[in-house]
């Protein structure tokens, strides 16, 4: 994970330089977890100089989850939504409201980006329940006596 909390345009020129460094680290994420502040009046330009940023540093065609935080300071109904991203929550670091639909659409965006694998791995490869475990998830593991049975997440490779 990637903190990029007070990303905005007038930054001095060596803190622009050190987020472009943080940044540059979403190259090896699996997905992009965007935290927006809801109740910044600038929070538009705020997202737009984010996303030109990722583009600058040709970081594309990951899945996107945007976080609204302080939404609960709005007006009733304020549509809040980045359509750039592939799941939208609503979320209040300080009650907690939306932890839950954090956590579904992280496990979502996760299961669309990796194959559902069902697998009985012989005895003989049973190395290859240490990269599931590294690299994925490992759903479910039996042993019988024709090898184990294996149901797992998986990443494309």
């Amino acid at each position: 994970m990637t903190d990029t909390v007070g990303f905005i345009l007038k930054l001095p020129h060596h803190l622009v330089d050190a987020f472009r460094s943080t940044l540059e680290e979403a190259r090896y994420a699996d997905m992009l977890v965007h935290v927006v502040d809801a109740s910044n009046p600038d929070r538009d330009l705020q997202m737009k100089v984010v996303y030109e940023t990722l583009s600058e540093l040709h970081i594309s065609g990951k899945p996107i989850l945007t976080i609204w935080n302080i939404f609960d300071i709005l007006p009733p109904g304020e549509v809040l939504r980045d359509p750039r991203a592939d799941q939208n929550v609503r979320f209040s670091a300080k009650t907690g409201e939306g932890k839950q639909q954090v956590f579904d659409a992280i496990q979502k965006l996760l299961e669309g980006s990796c194959i559902h694998l069902v697998e009985v791995i012989p005895y003989t490869e049973s190395g290859k329940l240490s990269w599931i475990r590294q690299y994925g998830q490992l759903l479910k593991e039996e042993y019988e006596a024709d090898g184990i049975h294996v149901e797992a997440c998986v990443p494309y490779v």
